[in-house]
């Protein structure tokens, strides 16, 4: 088994400060429909797209890619499952990506508090 590791932090007034200044052009541009919706109904948003945006950093870290050869923010999607807990979907040219790596199995766990949210993504093939 090959395991490989991605770790993303992102200080919450970060993501305030890329929300105040970009707004919905930021927003759409990284988070899909569905990660919106979700995050929309939380109490505290921007730590929420914080935490998100804090995966898909942690994702392509441990794909090794950082944003290139086709991967893109909307096509890595965290979604959430009855439980709430986590879990990463991916689309399009990042999904090949994956599949070329022999990864079957994403894990990804989050935190966050005040002043920072924090994601950890492993592959496993």
């Amino acid at each position: 088994m090959v395991v490989w590791l991605g770790v993303d932090i992102i200080q919450n007034s970060r993501m305030d400060g890329l929300i105040d200044k970009w707004g919905e052009k930021f927003i759409s541009k990284v988070f899909t429909d569905t990660e919106r919706n979700f995050i929309n109904k939380a109490k505290n948003k921007n730590q929420r797209y914080a935490a998100n945006y804090a995966v898909k950093e942690a994702f392509v870290k441990a794909l090794g890619t950082g944003f290139k050869k086709g991967v893109k923010f909307q096509n890595i999607e965290v979604k959430r499952d009855k439980s709430v807990k986590p879990f990463i979907d991916t689309f399009v040219d990042t999904k090949s990506l994956v599949e070329e790596k022999g990864i079957n199995k994403i894990h990804t766990t989050i935190s966050h508090e005040k002043e920072y949210s924090v994601a950890v993504v492993i592959f496993e093939n």
